[in-house]
């Protein structure tokens, strides 16, 4: 076999291939043993159809499609062992020459990865927020607290106010007559909560318990019902009861109740604590992003369309199963937004091109600095994605392999590594407050 390779424009190289005679003629014989079996002449038995007669009965390329599914798969393993390359894509094969007794011609035409030239990745200067808790912050924390422990507590003697829960009979009618479905007994509803037909909530307040109250609301004229969109109703409204929000009190009761803390001023400091610890994680974050960016920035090559194109595909897969998690499906949001599927898939392209390009940098920086992944950090990572689940590293890795997304796993693991590699050895300084 001979070779005579060519590079093309876009990252492409040509290979045209001399196959010997010999290997095109076991080629096909093998395809004739296969196509053989099949045919039905008359004057020989199944399967002993001699091959000049089968090829004079059906043309010489009778059993070329079959004899190049098994030449084409051989030659071109031999080609890439060859060549020494790693294509990036199936390659395009035209076929130029192929007979029996001759030698054949082949071309593969080949992607391959572009020469990608990492230079400036070490010694990136960068500006490190400095982290500052603010009093404030921290009262707002507590105060979040505080009204997510929120109790509601009875006011037999109030007046219905705004934020207060009332449990109530109505009784709805148009001219009169009571319609299907404006009737309850012991409904309880939040005042303001824009639960109910416009204006009824806000004609409750003021109402004191075991008070009735007539009100008239006017239905949308959107309202589900066509029979009483737009139509004026009155409701006969009963007060049974008013629960009122009352926030707890803040003091070493309350902090000794919903947390592990004996006193409010050792919560205090544990929520400080936390606060500044999302700040370091935020300002971690931006490093690294500023650091890759600029890294990425200063690297120039065509990143490969095939790779923008599969990554436009992730990313639209990815947003459907987001939207699915929101029972939502796919073709609804596209609906709602007024566009195709092939419109949103393309507004994905130059972030697609992005991502790639910046999977590409790192991953050669990540074999300029032979930067691998140990066992023991896989069984690591895996222990924790499976730790909420309640499952085993081994368990989590059955899982990804029955996926095929297990080697996904080791690269997330050495892109995490180069990323804290490309900060160790950049200059960091730390810049303005951030609160």
């Amino acid at each position: 076999m001979k070779t005579d390779m060519k590079n093309l424009e876009n990252n492409r190289l040509q290979i045209e291939v001399t196959v010997d005679e010999a290997e095109v003629a076991e080629a096909l014989h093998g395809a004739y043993k296969k196509v053989v079996a099949k045919v039905n002449m008359p004057g020989f038995r199944k399967g002993k159809v001699p091959v000049q007669i089968l090829e004079s009965r059906y043309g010489a390329a009778v059993l070329h499609d079959d004899a190049l599914d098994i030449l084409l798969p051989k030659v071109y393993e031999r080609v890439l062992l060859q060549a020494k390359v790693k294509p990036i894509s199936r390659p395009e094969v035209e076929v130029v020459h192929f007979a029996r007794g001759e030698n054949a011609t082949i071309n593969f035409v080949l992607e391959l990865l572009p020469e990608i030239n990492v230079q400036e990745y070490k010694g990136i200067a960068v500006s490190k927020p400095r982290v500052l808790v603010s009093d404030e912050q921290v009262e707002n924390e507590l105060q979040k607290l505080a009204e997510r422990h929120t109790r509601l507590v009875d006011m037999p003697e109030g007046r219905l106010a705004v934020g207060d829960t009332a449990g109530i009979d109505y009784m709805g009618s148009v001219d009169g007559v009571p319609f299907a479905g404006g009737e309850a007994a012991g409904h309880t509803i939040e005042i303001g909560s824009g639960q109910f037909i416009p204006g009824f909530e806000e004609q409750l307040v003021g109402m004191a318990c075991g008070e009735e109250r007539t009100i008239a609301v006017t239905f949308p004229a959107t309202y589900h019902s066509a029979e009483l969109a737009g139509q004026l109703a009155n409701f006969k409204v009963v007060l049974h009861d008013i629960k009122r929000k009352q926030l707890p009190v803040i003091d070493d009761d309350f902090a000794r109740e919903i947390s592990e803390h004996d006193t409010l001023a050792d919560m205090l400091a544990e929520i400080r604590a936390n606060l500044e610890m999302v700040g370091e994680n935020n300002a971690k974050k931006r490093i690294e992003n500023e650091v890759v960016a600029t890294v990425v920035e200063g690297v120039v090559f065509d990143v490969p369309k095939v790779f923008i194109e599969e990554e436009m595909d992730s990313m639209l897969e990815d947003m459907s199963a987001s939207l699915s998690r929101s029972k939502l499906k796919l073709e609804q949001y596209l609906e709602y937004l007024g566009k195709t599927k092939e419109a949103l898939r393309e507004e994905f392209r130059d972030s697609a091109a992005n991502r790639v390009k910046t999977r590409l940098v790192l991953e050669k920086i990540s074999d300029l600095e032979n930067i691998t992944v140990e066992d023991a950090e896989i069984e690591a990572y895996l222990a924790a994605m499976g730790q909420g689940a309640g499952k085993s590293a081994v368990e989590v890795a059955e899982i990804l392999q029955k996926r095929g997304q297990f080697e996904a796993v080791r690269a997330s693991i050495i892109t995490g590594k180069t990323i804290d590699y490309l900060v160790s050895v950049s200059v960091v300084k730390e810049d303005q407050e951030v609160e």
